[in-house]
């Protein structure tokens, strides 16, 4: 694991109503082909003041393709970013919030970081997303024959 992806992994989830430093839903590294993530207590509402946190690995030389079967959290205060994780970098590639599903989500690498992030006021009932393995597209690549 690269330097920048482990100070992301470890990177320590902050609790809003006490300010204090926790994970109240842990820390998830998946390292499957295919599988789910969801909000705590999905389809039930989760709880204020939640931090969770998702890592997503396979194989490499393989994408990931993440897929948001439901999503349904308090618009602009509890929030899901998804992060795309390749060549030593991250970079977020989409904030989900609210009840628009915002379709796949591709990774350009082998790995994808996601967190969710509720405030100490309304919940609601979260979200749930699966993912698979996916081959590597060369996309915007130019052939060039010779003779």
């Amino acid at each position: 694991m690269s330097d920048l992806l482990q100070s992301v992994v470890s990177t320590k989830c902050w609790n809003f109503s006490n300010r204090t430093t926790t994970c109240n839903c842990g820390e998830t590294h998946l390292k499957t082909n295919t599988g789910s993530i969801q909000s705590p207590g999905y389809p039930s509402n989760y709880p204020s003041n939640t931090v969770c946190k998702y890592l997503i690995e396979v194989d490499d030389g393989k994408r990931i393709e993440l897929t948001f079967d439901d999503v349904n959290t308090e618009t602009n205060w509890d929030n899901i970013a998804v992060f795309d994780v390749a060549n030593d970098a991250a970079q977020q590639v989409k904030f989900v919030t609210g009840t628009t599903n915002p379709g796949p989500i591709k990774s350009s690498g082998n790995q994808m970081f996601i967190s969710f992030i509720s405030d100490s006021s309304g919940v609601r009932k979260g979200f749930k997303a699966s993912y698979k393995t996916v081959t590597a597209s060369f996309q915007n690549t130019q052939v060039v024959w010779r003779n």
